[in-house]
C-alpha cells in the first residue's frame, strides 16, 4: 500500500513552522511515495492550500495532508498509517480528533465519526478526482475563508463518504494558536493530551458510530452568507 504526503505550509517566515515541517519530513523519512509541501505565499486561506494539497497527489492509494504545526506521535508514522487504511474501507481517516467520544474508545480502535478535523487527514485515491470536481465550482468558499475541515466535512457528509477516526490520535497539534493562516488566532489551541508508548497491535473498527461534527452543506451556506454580509 502506497501513501502520498502534502504538506500545508503556512508560514515560510515563521522559524516555528519551518522548523515542525522538518520534523514531518524527517518522521516520513523516504517511506512516502512522494512528498510535497504547499505554500500559501498570498494568504488565501487554508481551502485554497488544502485544495492545492488535492492536487499534488498522483498515483498512490492513500493521500496525506498534514498540516504545519503537528507533529507525529509515533516512529514509522507511514507504516502506521498503511496499517490503520487497511481496517477501513475506502473513505478518510482524521488523525487527530481532541475529543472525549473517541478517547473513551479502547485503545487501538477506529471508529466512524461525521466530519474531519484540519490538523491530518488521510484519503483514498478514489475521493480526490470527485472531491475537486465538487469544490472548485464553488470559489465562493475560499473567497469567504471557509475553513478546509468543515468544508471536507460537508462534502462527506453530502456524498455518504465513510469518515474514521483512531483512537489514540495519531498527530499532536503543537502549533502556538488555534489553526493555521491565521483564522482564529489567538485563541487557545486544540491538543489531543495524548501520549503513545507504543502502536496498536492490530487496529480494529468500533461498532459505535460517534456522531462528532456533523456539518451539512447547508450550514457551510448560511456561514458564507455570513461572511459576505461582513465582506460587502
Amino acid at each position: 500500500m502506497s501513501i502520498s504526503v502534502a504538506i500545508q505550509h503556512g508560514g515560510d517566515t515563521d522559524t516555528f513552522r519551518r522548523s515542525c515541517v522538518l520534523g514531518i519530513r524527517k518522521a516520513i523519512g523516504s517511506c512516502a511515495e512522494q512528498v510535497h509541501v504547499v505554500k500559501d505565499p498570498e494568504r488565501k486561506g487554508s481551502l485554497a492550500s488544502f485544495i492545492n494539497c488535492m492536487r499534488t497527489h498522483k498515483d498512490a492509494d492513500w493521500h496525506l495532508i498534514i498540516q504545519d504545526d503537528v507533529e507525529f506521535l509515533l516512529p514509522n508514522p507511514i507504516y502506521e498509517l498503511a496499517r490503520l487504511a487497511e481496517a477501513v474501507t475506502p473513505g478518510i481517516v482524521t488523525l487527530f480528533v481532541p475529543r472525549k467520544e473517541v478517547t473513551s474508545m479502547p485503545y487501538g480502535y477506529v471508529g466512524k465519526v461525521y466530519g474531519t478535523w484540519g490538523q491530518a487527514n488521510l484519503f483514498h485515491k478514489s475521493i480526490i478526482p470527485d472531491f475537486l470536481d465538487w469544490v472548485v465550482p464553488r470559489r465562493y468558499l475560499v473567497k469567504c475563508r471557509i475553513g478546509d475541515d468543515r468544508v471536507m466535512s460537508a462534502y462527506a457528509y453530502e456524498n455518504n463518504i465513510d469518515v474514521y477516526t483512531p483512537n489514540p490520535s495519531l498527530v499532536e497539534h503543537v502549533g502556538h494558536n488555534r489553526s493555521m493562516f491565521g483564522h482564529a488566532m489567538g485563541l487557545k489551541a486544540r491538543t489531543t493530551r495524548t501520549t503513545i508508548d507504543s502502536a496498536p497491535g492490530e487496529w480494529k473498527l468500533s461498532l459505535n458510530h460517534l456522531g462528532i461534527g456533523k456539518v451539512p452543506m447547508s450550514e457551510i451556506d448560511n456561514a458564507v452568507e455570513k461572511r459576505q454580509r461582513r465582506l460587502f
